[in-house]
């Protein structure tokens, strides 16, 4: 008898469904207890869930305590529309608006050279889509970490994310640099601003990284296409030293200048202080975690939060001095098509 995501719907245990970049299998893990494991240094094998403020705790499904299932991709090619309702706040392009030029004038003063300014969208959302809308997302986008994921004491999250946060096997590392977004295009033209927060991100993540690694290999920056959206990357491989692991490199990366700016810190408390809301884990990362073999860890972007009548979308964007503010609004805008245009079909 074959296994389908039905069977386990609603869920009542935790347990994740994800499909990796280019892999044309879903993998699941569903818990045999709902009892909460936390992350315990990355020493034991599962999936981990970890929020944005990395000092909260993340949550870790352990391969050991856990059913391990593999299903294949439906073949679901469907027609969207680009078309999104966001009526749902009548305010928010004037929040955010007025949040990006507060966020430009502390970047003016001196205070930070990048920040990144998030919001997030309340849609209506009919629950028994879930699972449809999980297998468009992994059907039309091949190259992202797509995901299902739910715990009774944290919620249902669902998202498809192009960035790699680190992947780790022996001691051998590959992560990216990822800034900079535009709707895809042929012809595609980039601006100063994004090439500078690209940059930015980089500069950052190898000066993070070099005290951790002997080595570091740079390739050339280039434009990597995620759905209907382009950004800047930059690949970035090294090997680890050998008294270094997995937990270091983290707490050295996350978060990156990608979701949070630069100084890290400083851009971190000004979030904080000024969003409006609880990002959760809405840029923070999940994945595999395999201490005796390979690692691989994606930042927590282009994702929901799901209840029983509507959807959470978050979407930000990285400010510098050279943002404009209705070109911040209209980014994000397109980034909540990348979920949202699944949603309203």
């Amino acid at each position: 008898m074959s296994i389908q995501l039905a069977d386990f719907f609603p869920p009542s245990k935790p347990m994740v469904w994800y499909k990796k970049p280019q892999e044309t299998s879903i993998k699941g893990l569903v818990q045999k207890n709902s009892k909460v494991y936390d992350i315990q240094e990355f020493s034991t094998s599962g999936f981990v869930m970890c929020p944005f403020e990395y000092n909260q705790n993340g949550v870790l499904i352990p391969n050991q305590f856990a059913d391990a299932y593999e299903i294949p991709i439906p073949d679901i090619s469907t027609h969207l529309t680009n078309e999104l309702d966001q009526k749902s706040d009548p305010n928010a392009y004037q929040k955010h608006v007025d949040l990006v030029h507060k966020t430009i004038g502390f970047i003016q003063e001196g205070k930070a050279q990048k920040v990144v300014i998030s919001r997030n969208i309340i849609l209506d959302f009919d629950f028994q889509k879930t699972i449809s809308v999980f297998e468009k997302l992994c059907y039309n986008y091949p190259d992202a970490l797509v995901y299902l994921w739910f715990h009774p004491q944290f919620g249902l999250w669902m998202g498809a994310t192009p960035e790699r946060l680190i992947t780790l096997e022996q001691h051998d590392f590959t992560t990216m640099s990822l800034a900079g977004t535009q709707l895809f295009t042929e012809n595609l033209i980039w601006q100063e601003k994004e090439k500078q927060e690209q940059k930015l991100v980089t500069d950052y993540i190898q000066k993070q990284l070099l005290p951790y690694s002997s080595q570091l290999e740079l390739s050339e920056t280039f434009t990597k296409k995620a759905g209907i959206l382009a950004h800047l990357c930059t690949m970035i491989k090294g090997r680890l030293n050998p008294d270094n692991n997995l937990s270091d490199i983290i707490n050295q990366l996350h978060p990156t200048p990608a979701v949070c700016g630069t100084p890290r810190n400083i851009a971190k408390q000004f979030i904080l202080e000024h969003e409006g809301y609880n990002r959760e884990f809405y840029t923070g990362f999940l994945g595999e975690i395999n201490p005796l073999g390979k690692s691989e860890l994606f930042v927590n972007l282009r994702c929901m939060e799901i209840f029983d009548n509507q959807v959470q979308i978050f979407v930000g964007g990285g400010i510098t001095e050279q943002s404009n503010p209705e070109q911040e609004w209209l980014e994000t805008v397109n980034k909540s098509k990348v979920l949202g245009k699944f949603i309203s079909n």
